[in-house]
């Protein structure tokens, strides 16, 4: 069938009349009329009974609406699709990240992007103050989006849209010469006594864990602050302290043991966080980017979001 046929079709439908539907389409009358013989000769039916005033539908006619409608939706739907393939965007986009999202398939998203728009510049900034500094960044509207800690209160993301994005647990590494149990499960109690490895006050897994200790009413001493928190494993392997780190940074290594707490659920968590007022071409297709990528990036891993 020919689509503007349908067309002409459902504007007799909706106005009543051949007159009425070559003046919502913007044809003569006559144009409309030789439309609506030459679909009725395709398909073999009447599709209205005519009189000089009125055009009623057929029995034919009226089975043919639904399907009318559904095939001009099909064919509006299909011309945006293609039109917004064809969008070629441009512009800057600028996106803060704390050190560590091994488990963000962050590079692969922006590949895409990049691949989908050349003209979109990217740049990917950290900040020595890790999640909360990024926040600070993001409001003060220097960064397009974040991707950080989504461990935020409800004043921290006051204003902000939040997609959480996956999680884990935080587990104590030790040296393999440590004299912990290698398959003891630990209590804070037993070991807030011990030489601490720490990232900066002010990072996620910080303020996690000093709230732990806190919550239990236990002190314990930091000996060592390290900036990325990608390289606390590295000073635990060398006898320097104890860690509580992500799962992620201490998986499969062998100069490490891996101890889970019991008193208390500790966790680590990652999300894409933007202004909830900002609107932007370029943002919205990295964060469709984003989400697409991080849902089909590593199922083992739960929960992965949205």
């Amino acid at each position: 069938m020919d689509l503007r046929r349908v067309e002409m079709f459902l504007g007799v439908v909706d106005a009543g009349t051949f007159a009425g539907a070559a003046a919502r389409l913007g044809f003569v009358q006559s144009t409309i009329s030789a439309g609506i013989t030459a679909l009725e000769r395709d398909l073999g039916v009447q599709l209205f009974d005519r009189t000089s005033r009125t055009a009623s539908l057929t029995t034919a006619g009226r089975a043919l609406v639904p399907e009318a409608r559904a095939l001009t939706a099909r064919a509006a739907l299909a011309r945006r699709v293609v039109q917004d393939a064809d969008r070629t965007l441009s512009g800057q986009l600028t996106v803060g990240v704390i050190n560590s999202i091994r488990p963000i398939p962050l590079p692969r998203a922006l590949a895409r992007l990049n691949a989908a728009h050349p003209g979109v510049g990217i740049r990917v900034l950290s900040d020595a103050i890790g999640s909360a500094g990024l926040v600070e960044r993001l409001r003060r509207s220097e960064l397009d989006a974040i991707i950080a800690s989504g461990d935020l209160t409800d004043e921290q993301a006051r204003d902000l849209l939040v997609t959480p994005l996956c999680t884990g647990a935080l587990v104590c590494a030790v040296g393999v010469g440590d004299a912990l149990h290698p398959h003891q499960a630990l209590r804070l109690a037993e070991i807030a006594d011990r030489r601490w490895i720490e990232s900066p006050l002010g990072q996620a897994n910080r303020s996690i864990t000093d709230a732990a200790f806190g919550r239990a009413g236990l002190a314990r001493q930091v000996v060592a602050e390290v900036a990325d928190p990608a390289d606390v494993p590295e000073y635990v392997a060398a006898g320097l302290g104890i860690a509580i780190v992500p799962d992620f940074l201490v998986a499969d290594r062998a100069d490490l043991r891996v101890l889970p707490v019991l008193d208390t659920e500790l966790r680590w968590s990652i999300a894409a966080i933007r202004l909830a007022r900002r609107r932007s071409a370029v943002l919205d297709e990295f964060w469709r980017e984003l989400v697409a990528t991080v849902r089909g990036h590593d199922p083992a891993r739960q929960p992965f979001y949205p």
